[in-house]
C-alpha cells in the first residue's frame, strides 16, 4: 500500500527527555489519524496527529458490479464559510427543522478554536442560521468536535480545550437549542491533561449527558472513560463515571457513544479480547430502577482477527444496535463489515441478527466506518463519497440492500463519510477531507429519500 501524503500536527512540551510512545489509530478520510501519546521523564506529553492521506488499497480489488441507484428525492450541499483543513463535517447531527455540522479547526476566533454551524429547514432548502464560535477561544480547543441535541439543549465538544497548566483536557459547552445562548461549560471532575474530555457527547435524556473521554487513563493509559452528568437546578454535576474493569491501556473506550431508552453503547474500538488484541468492543449499560447505568453486557466481533475497528462507529434505536468494525477482513483485505444486533426479550440480552457486508463485495476497506439508523433504514458510509442505503420489512426482519449513493462531484470520489446522522425522510453527511485537495478542508450534504 502507498501513503501520499503525510502531515503531522504538532502540539508539544518544549522538553521531552525520554518519551514512551503509545499509538492509536481513529479514521479519518481513507486514511488514518495515529495518535502519539508521549510520556516524558517529567511528565510532559505531546499529542501528534498522523493524518494519511491517498492510503493505498490491495491490488486484488476489481471494477465493483452495478447496483441499483439510490432512491433520493434531492441532495443538498449545505453552505459554509470554511477554510483550508477546518475538518467541517466530522460532527453532525439533524432533526426535521435543524442541522448542525462541527469544524474544530475553524480559526476565525482564534487558531483552530472551532466552530458549530447551524441550519435551519426552509422546506426547498437548508440555510445557515448561525455559526457559532467558543464563547472563550483558546488555540487548538477544537470545539465542534462532538454535538449532540434535544429539545431543550444542544451539547458541543471542545475536546483539546486546555486549562491553566493542564493541556488538551477538553470541556464541553451546553447552548440553548433555540437562542443558542451558552448556558454552562462542564468540565470533568477531575481533569487531566490529554484526557480529550468531550470528544463524544450523547444526550441520555432531557437533563442527562454522557461524555466521552476515550484518552483518559481510570484504566491505563488511553483506556478512556464515560461521564454521566445530570441537571440539578441551574448547575450541572457529574454523577459517576463510566469505566468498566476490563478495560486496559489503549482501549479508548468512549470514542462513540449510541443511546435508545434505557440503553447505552459505549464504543472501544481498541480493546483486546479472546477474538485477537486491538479487535475492538462494544459495552453496553441499562438504566436501573435507581436512575444508575450499569454495565449488563459486553459485545465482541465474531471472527479471530486483529484490529477490526469493531465498536468505531455506532447507531441504536428501539430494540435495535448496528456496530461497524470498519477493518474487518471479508472479501478482501480490511473490506469491513457491519453487525446488526437486536435485544432480546427472554434472555435480556442483545444478540447478533445480522452481519451485512460492502453489497460491492470486490472494493476494499472502510464499509462501516459511518452508520445510521432511522425506523425502518440504515445507512451505512464507505470510501469514493458512497453511503449505502437498506431497509426491513418489520423489526424481526433482515436488512435488505435497496439503495445506492454515490456522489458525482469529483471532490467526493476519493473520500468517504466520517459521520451519517438519520432523521425523519434525510440523513445528513459529514465528509471532512476532500481527497483531490489533500486538505481537509471538509463538506457536508443532506439525501432526502423518497418515502
Amino acid at each position: 500500500m502507498s501513503i501520499d501524503t503525510v502531515a503531522l500536527l504538532w502540539q508539544a512540551a518544549p522538553h521531552l527527555g525520554k518519551i514512551r510512545l503509545a499509538m492509536k489509530m481513529r479514521t479519518f478520510s481513507d486514511g488514518f489519524i495515529v495518535r502519539c501519546r508521549c510520556l516524558g521523564v517529567a511528565g510532559l506529553e505531546i499529542l501528534v496527529l498522523v493524518l494519511c492521506l491517498g492510503f493505498g488499497y490491495p491490488a486484488q480489488a476489481t471494477e465493483a458490479p452495478v447496483l441499483p441507484s439510490l432512491k433520493v428525492r434531492a441532495t443538498t450541499d449545505l453552505p459554509s464559510t470554511a477554510q483550508q483543513q477546518d475538518v467541517f463535517g466530522i460532527s453532525t447531527w439533524t432533526d426535521a427543522t435543524q442541522a448542525m455540522v462541527g469544524a474544530p479547526w475553524d480559526s476565525d476566533a482564534a487558531y483552530r478554536a472551532g466552530a458549530l454551524y447551524v441550519y435551519q429547514n426552509q422546506g426547498q432548502s437548508w440555510e445557515i442560521a448561525k455559526k457559532i464560535l467558543p464563547p472563550t477561544p483558546s488555540a487548538r480547543s477544537m470545539f465542534g468536535s462532538a454535538v449532540d441535541a434535544n429539545a431543550t439543549y444542544i451539547a458541543v465538544g471542545a475536546a483539546a480545550e486546555s486549562s491553566g497548566k493542564l493541556y488538551n483536557t477538553g470541556a464541553v459547552y451546553i447552548l440553548d437549542r433555540n437562542t443558542w445562548a451558552v448556558l454552562a461549560k462542564i468540565t470533568a471532575e477531575k481533569p487531566k491533561s490529554g484526557d480529550f474530555f468531550g470528544n463524544a457527547v450523547r444526550w441520555l435524556d432531557e437533563r442527562t449527558l454522557a461524555i466521552g473521554s476515550h484518552l483518559s487513563d481510570v484504566r491505563g493509559i488511553d483506556s478512556g472513560s464515560v461521564s454521566v452528568f445530570q441537571k440539578e437546578g441551574v448547575s450541572w454535576q457529574e454523577a459517576y463515571v463510566l469505566a468498566p474493569k476490563a478495560l486496559h491501556a489503549g482501549s479508548l473506550f468512549g470514542n462513540v457513544l449510541a443511546s435508545s431508552g434505557d440503553f447505552l453503547a459505549v464504543g472501544a474500538y481498541a480493546q483486546d479480547s479472546k477474538t485477537g488484541p486491538g479487535s475492538g468492543a462494544v459495552f453496553v449499560f441499562k438504566k436501573n430502577a435507581k436512575g444508575l447505568w450499569t454495565e449488563t453486557q459486553v459485545l465482541r466481533p465474531d471472527v479471530n482477527k486483529v484490529f477490526t475497528e469493531f465498536g468505531g462507529s455506532l447507531a441504536m434505536q428501539g430494540k435495535a444496535l448496528i456496530v461497524g468494525a470498519a477493518y474487518e477482513d471479508v472479501s478482501v483485505k480490511q473490506t469491513g463489515t457491519v453487525y446488526s444486533f437486536v435485544y432480546d426479550e427472554p434472555t435480556k440480552a442483545w444478540v447478533l441478527r445480522q452481519k451485512l457486508n460492502n453489497p460491492e463485495s470486490s472494493w476494499p476497506g472502510r464499509f462501516g466506518g459511518a452508520v445510521a439508523l432511522n425506523n425502518n433504514r440504515l445507512f451505512i458510509g464507505a470510501p469514493f463519497g458512497v453511503v449505502y442505503g437498506y431497509h426491513q420489512e418489520r423489526f424481526d426482519t433482515d436488512w435488505v440492500f435497496g439503495e445506492k449513493f454515490s456522489s458525482t462531484d469529483p471532490d467526493y470520489q476519493n473520500m468517504f463519510p466520517q459521520t451519517l446522522w438519520a432523521s425523519g425522510d434525510h440523513v445528513l453527511v459529514g465528509v471532512p477531507v476532500r481527497q483531490s485537495a489533500n486538505i481537509p478542508t471538509g463538506a457536508a450534504h443532506i439525501l432526502t429519500w423518497e418515502p
